[in-house]
């Protein structure tokens, strides 16, 4: 009996302090059947930055910045496509990842100001979750479809950005790090 009689004394506070609560917001004793929107206070501190996904780092880079590149035509093996291009410049990157990704790509683009001057690309490999790879490049094509070059020669380039992309999914890209570098590409 003791039990019931403190459940109900228990409901029945609930439904006061409930009952009191409408009589603030309405004004009245009678209970509004105007639904009312509850105030939410917001914190005035920022929410923590998302924890990074992986990492990319140089692990070498030869010739080291700053330094001249020349740009000249460049044929492949086994093609017939020619295109302005750099392989003057070798570079390895050291990246770590938390995530799989069953074809992975790294590149780096070569900025002067906000223009994209040229650009690289590693083999495509797989890369294990939380795993550490090395991606190598040497070859920076100058030029868009061939020929065309990106950027008036010379053209001095102070930015890098390297990013990690998943072959199947070219929209997004995983990890992005930037480099302060200063190439300048000239003509031979």
């Amino acid at each position: 009996m003791t039990r019931t009689r403190t459940s109900a004394t228990i409901v029945a506070l609930g439904l006061s302090i409930l009952m009191s609560a409408c009589d603030r917001q309405t004004g009245s004793g009678n209970v509004s059947s105007t639904p009312t929107t509850p105030t939410i206070t917001l914190s005035p501190t920022v929410p923590p930055p998302a924890a990074p996904r992986g990492e990319i780092t140089v692990r070498s880079q030869t010739p080291a910045s700053p330094a001249s590149l020349i740009v000249r035509e460049c044929t492949y093996p086994n093609t017939t496509y020619t295109e302005m291009c750099s392989s003057e410049l070798k570079v390895a990157f050291d990246v770590q990842f938390q995530n799989e990704i069953s074809t992975a790509v790294l590149t780096a683009t070569f900025y002067a100001g906000s223009q994209r001057c040229g650009f690289a690309g590693s083999a495509s490999r797989p890369f294990a979750a939380g795993g550490h790879a090395t991606f190598t490049m040497s070859d920076i094509s100058a030029a868009n479809e061939g020929t065309r070059l990106l950027c008036s020669l010379p053209a001095v380039t102070t930015r890098m950005v390297v990013q990690l992309w998943e072959v199947s999914r070219p929209s997004e890209a995983l990890l992005t790090q930037e480099f302060i570098n200063t190439y300048t590409f000239v003509e031979p």
